[in-house]
């Protein structure tokens, strides 16, 4: 099983690899279309660069699930704000199958809270609430069981409006600044 470079997770789809048998190089085809710059609505002060190659010693800590990284993040080099994609990406809302109503991702929780899915205890990371019945899981916990709930593209940012998908498409990440080293699997 072949790991994206940018994600750090096991590929699945559709997937570049790189065609040199000493370079373990592969990208997921969604991280490779990911956009050089957004504006997030967690960091609203400075826009987020995508940064392809962090410090790969020390990595860095995601502002959004406090798990660490090494491979892409949205970096704000002002504020040393990081995120994974995939937290960047996060939908505003999900349903999950074992509760009755939709929870609502919390951006500035500085607070202590008990996951209900992990019963792990964490603090100050973003989570998924249903204040109606003080139910929470972290961001990484709702995402395996979660099913997005349809929400209006005008209060939504990261609805996959025309304009995002334009803005993916136009942006291209390149490896060691020769594409043609990639091959589309």
């Amino acid at each position: 099983m072949k790991v994206c470079s940018g994600c750090e997770e096991n590929i699945t789809g559709l997937a570049y690899v790189c065609k040199d048998n000493q370079c373990d190089f592969n990208l997921h085809k969604s991280c490779f279309d990911l956009p050089e710059q957004i504006r997030h609505i967690s960091h609203s002060s400075h826009p987020l660069t995508l940064i392809i190659s962090p410090d790969q010693n020390n990595g860095f800590t995601c502002d959004g699930c406090h798990k660490n990284g090494f491979s892409f993040t949205y970096n704000c080099r002002i504020c040393n704000f990081d995120l994974h994609p995939d937290c960047a990406s996060l939908p505003k809302t999900v349903k999950r199958k074992d509760h009755n109503h939709p929870l609502t991702l919390y951006y500035d929780m500085n607070v202590e809270f008990s996951c209900d899915a992990c019963q792990e205890i964490s603090e100050g990371c973003w989570l998924y609430l249903c204040r109606k019945c003080d139910f929470g899981t972290h961001t990484y916990c709702v995402k395996s069981n979660a099913k997005p709930v349809i929400s209006n593209p005008q209060l939504d940012y990261y609805n996959e409006s025309e304009e995002l998908m334009a803005a993916l498409a136009a942006a291209k990440i390149r490896h060691k600044s020769n594409v043609n080293c990639l091959s589309y699997i």
